[in-house]
């Protein structure tokens, strides 16, 4: 049985001029931390291994605890209030894909932090940049691509592998920011996937109230 959800927390919102200020400081400190944080994770991606599922699954990990501790700081200055305590339902274990809605722009660090490493589709403009590459290969991740067939059969093709490696891929099936209040078609690709894998096909559901973050 899963506990019962503690009740969604409504927080009052700081003063504008303090939260402008809370804003400030939080940028501020990600700047100053993030070449740190860059530079650990480069080193353990670059490090020669003969285990690099296991690798992959630490740097997972660690993309999962940065994340988990971004929400709970972003909670604490009532900005942002996710609790992956407050999600409801569980997984299966082992690999399976999950699709998602995708309303805002921390829908990648909220499913993470909730469910523990997985395997993304990211989009080729920025897993091809030269400073991130590396470290979303190391992780695990896959490069997104067009709409073009031997495009889309390369992805799946990819996304099946970590699948077969028993890591678990997140598809936004509907490949942008779904609208204000509803949905755009899903493509086949999550569902052909999970198939062709034969791996269970998981529906997420992400909800903001109010709407922050979203396209546009």
């Amino acid at each position: 049985m899963q506990p019962a959800p503690r009740p969604l927390q409504r927080y009052a919102a700081f003063p504008l001029p303090v939260r402008w200020a809370l804003v400030f400081i939080t940028l501020s400190i990600y700047f100053v931390m993030a070449p740190f944080g860059y530079a650990l994770f480069a080193i353990l991606a670059a490090l020669p291994t003969r285990q690099p599922e296991r690798r992959a699954r630490l740097l997972q990990g660690i993309f999962r605890r940065a994340f988990r501790g971004m929400h709970a700081w972003l909670r604490a200055l009532r900005l942002l209030d996710f609790d992956h305590r407050r999600v409801q339902g569980a997984l299966p274990e082992g690999a399976c894909v999950i699709v998602a809605n995708h309303p805002t722009l921390t829908d990648v660090t909220s499913i993470t932090d909730a469910v523990g490493g997985v395997c993304t589709i990211v989009k080729p403009q920025l897993y091809n940049a030269w400073w991130i590459r590396p470290l979303l290969v190391a992780a695990g991740q896959v490069s997104g691509g067009t709409a073009q067939p031997e495009d889309v059969d390369r992805v799946l093709a990819a996304a099946e592998l970590q699948l077969r490696r028993g890591f678990r891929v997140l598809i936004f099936p509907e490949n942008t920011r779904s609208p204000a209040g509803g949905l755009h078609s899903f493509g086949r690709g999550a569902f052909e996937l999970a198939c062709r894998a034969r791996v269970p096909l998981v529906p997420i559901m992400v909800q903001a109230d109010p709407a922050g973050l979203v396209k546009g």
